[in-house]
């Protein structure tokens, strides 16, 4: 055969490397047959052609795979005396793999969500940036990599204009996204990037700096200084910070707590919320805080991550200004629609403050009514525990009847006292029923002569804790000589081993509530307390109940981890016709608002109770102070939310 000596062998090995096996009956000149003439030269080392040095590595690649091929197919022994092979090992193992991920991104969904395809790519494959010299490198902020440990702004600068530069020629970056349509704004009107620079809004012919931060960000927070010495510095010049709401958490999403984060930090540069986090995803931001430098043509020029970039922001800010002033893009003709939230009169703020227009101040109103004829409208000031009246003919609102602070008390004008009242109706003569929301009880308002009373509610189940009915009792009881009425339903009841001293001095009782650990008050919701002064009954010397009183008679639970109250109690006038040694009881009764954190809110109820003599002696002492440890229910039968 043409292969030379040892045809059959070389032409066998010859075939392999085309693919397809010969045998020794092969014509001289078939395909099998060229191939094996050069391998077998190269097998018997003589020389050999191209043709078969391809061959003979043809060969060596195809008994790799089979090798690999074999080894994949190979039995592994599993207990139990069962077998498998490597190849479905490695498909068990990539599957685990798998489900190992899918369960990460599950029970990981919320910090998922933050993630996007773009940052994805970001952290993959970072965009080279310019740091000066003649090559491209990774921009470090403020780092000398590239600028030399000993350089100066001006050099910055142009490493920066000539960074510009490059990235231009290369088509200026990618597309920064427009904001978000229907998106909430604050200090201005909407704004978009794109457009033509004389539109209103327009970004356009700007440089622009996106801040994306969220107002539980310290970080965040920490970066506003810095943004404001910018826009001091470059004011004048076309170059607009504008702040990208980006909420870590959905209470963040909510406008009005924004805009109060807005006034709280005097922040002066436009905000939008975006909700959805659109420009965030687009742009591949993956960390808050996060500074986002556009260029005039709504391209994205670099992203800086954290704080403490003031330095690098200016000396960007410098030469994009040079580099577009000199390519006549810039454009800053046409003013941007702002409208500072600190200048918008009344919304936002709150106090307790008659007065004339914006001079009064409320507090969470929740119910408004008309009088009869329009000439009143009445405001249940909740928080303020007030009923106000505004005179729309003048604007002024005055109040008419509530002291300030949450109580029950009957009484008129200041003397009376609410509880968040939350709701108004007109009643007959003119008078106004009141929603007494935290007392559980109905009010009634007189508006000519300011008294409020208590509405006696018939054919309806009584309320759960009646303070006034309580008290009436009590004093009933203790008057003919009965024991001490016991304290209202679902109260827990601690009470004082000891006697308080009222003498000339006046005696000092404090009471304390405290929480287990992880729990707190719960924001907003008005943990209060509020006294009673009670005969003692059962025997003794008695004396009425106006011999002492108490300050304060009643108030807010202070918020902080172990709420503490400290009450003084002093004689008065009418002490003076007690001969000594009289005896009331002085009860303090406190509603507890409390709160696990991130889990549920749960309430308490707690009576503190104390005998009094007045003038002294009898064992009693002059301090006593009471503690209640809140015990949470396994269980409970309601939430608040």
């Amino acid at each position: 055969p043409e292969g030379g000596s040892g045809g059959p062998p070389s032409t066998a090995e010859g075939a392999r490397s085309t693919g397809r096996a010969a045998t020794a009956h092969d014509p001289p000149g078939s395909a099998a047959g060229p191939a094996a003439a050069p391998a077998d030269s190269a097998s018997n080392g003589s020389g050999g052609s191209s043709s078969g040095s391809a061959s003979g590595a043809g060969g060596i690649s195809g008994g790799g795979g089979q090798v690999v091929q074999d080894w994949l197919n190979a039995a592994v022994p599993l207990p139990a005396g069962y077998r498998t092979t490597r190849r479905d090992v490695l498909k068990l193992g990539s599957l685990g793999g798998a489900l190992a991920c899918l369960y990460v991104a599950a029970t990981r969904a919320k910090a998922m969500s933050f993630a996007s395809p773009q940052a994805l790519m970001n952290a993959l494959m970072p965009p080279p940036v310019r740091a000066g010299g003649d090559g491209l490198g990774r921009f470090e902020p403020g780092a000398p990599s590239g600028l030399g440990s000993g350089a100066d702004s001006g050099d910055r600068v142009e490493a920066f204009k000539r960074y510009i530069g490059d990235l231009e020629r290369r088509g200026g970056g990618r597309e920064v996204p427009d904001f978000p349509r229907g998106g909430d704004w604050l200090n201005s009107s909407p704004l978009i990037l794109s457009g033509p620079p004389s539109a209103r809004g327009s970004l356009a012919g700007r440089l622009v700096v996106l801040d994306f931060w969220t107002y539980c960000c310290i970080n965040c927070i920490h970066v506003l200084p810095d943004l404001a010495q910018l826009e001091a510095q470059f004011a004048g010049a076309p170059v607009a910070v504008v702040g990208v709401h980006s909420a870590k958490f959905d209470n963040e999403k909510d406008s009005s707590a924004i805009r109060s984060a807005v006034l709280r930090y005097d922040i002066s540069h436009p905000v939008v919320n975006d909700r959805g986090m659109a420009v965030w995803g687009a742009l591949g931001v993956s960390s808050w805080p996060t500074l986002a430098v556009v260029s005039p043509r709504g391209r994205l020029l670099a992203m800086l991550s954290g704080e403490g970039h003031r330095q690098d922001l200016e000396d960007l800010l410098t030469a994009a200004l040079q580099y577009y002033e000199e390519a006549g893009q810039l454009d800053g003709s046409t003013p941007l629609p702002m409208a500072l939230e600190r200048n918008k009169q009344q919304v936002g703020r709150f106090g307790d403050v008659d007065g004339f227009g914006p001079e009064a101040l409320l507090q969470h109103p929740l119910a408004v009514l008309s009088s009869a004829d329009g000439s009143t409208v009445f405001v249940a000031d909740s928080y303020n525990h007030r009923i106000k009246a505004l005179n729309p003919g003048t604007n002024e609102l005055v109040t008419v009847a509530g002291s300030g602070s949450a109580g029950f008390r009957d009484g008129a004008g200041a003397e009376a006292q609410f509880s968040e009242p939350a709701g108004l109706a007109l009643g007959p003569g003119g008078s106004v029923f009141v929603a007494d929301t935290n007392n559980g009880a109905i009010r009634v308002l007189d508006p000519a002569t300011r008294r409020v009373t208590t509405l006696a509610l018939r054919g309806v189940p009584e309320p759960r804790v009646d303070p006034v009915a309580a008290a009436a009792a009590a004093a009933a009881t203790g008057g003919a000589g009965g024991g001490l009425a016991a304290p209202p339903q679902g109260f827990q009841l601690v009470r004082a081993a000891e006697p308080l001293a009222v003498g000339a001095a006046g005696g000092e009782l404090t009471v304390t509530v405290r929480l287990p650990r992880g729990y707190h008050l719960t924001a907003g919701a008005g943990s209060s307390y509020f006294t009673q002064l009670l005969p003692a009954g059962g025997g003794g010397t008695t004396v009425d109940v106006t011999a002492v009183a108490v300050r304060p008679a009643s108030g807010r639970l202070p918020d902080e981890a172990n709420p503490s109250v400290r009450l003084t109690v002093v004689p008065t006038a009418a002490a003076a016709a007690a001969d000594g040694g009289g005896r009331l009881v002085l009860r303090l009764l406190a509603k507890v608002y409390y709160c696990q954190e991130d889990d549920v809110c749960l309430f308490e109820q707690v009576c503190f109770e104390v005998p009094l003599v007045v003038g002294g002696g009898g064992g009693a002492v002059g301090a006593v102070a009471l503690r209640y440890d809140v015990v949470p229910a396994a269980t409970t039968g309601f939430v608040l939310q």
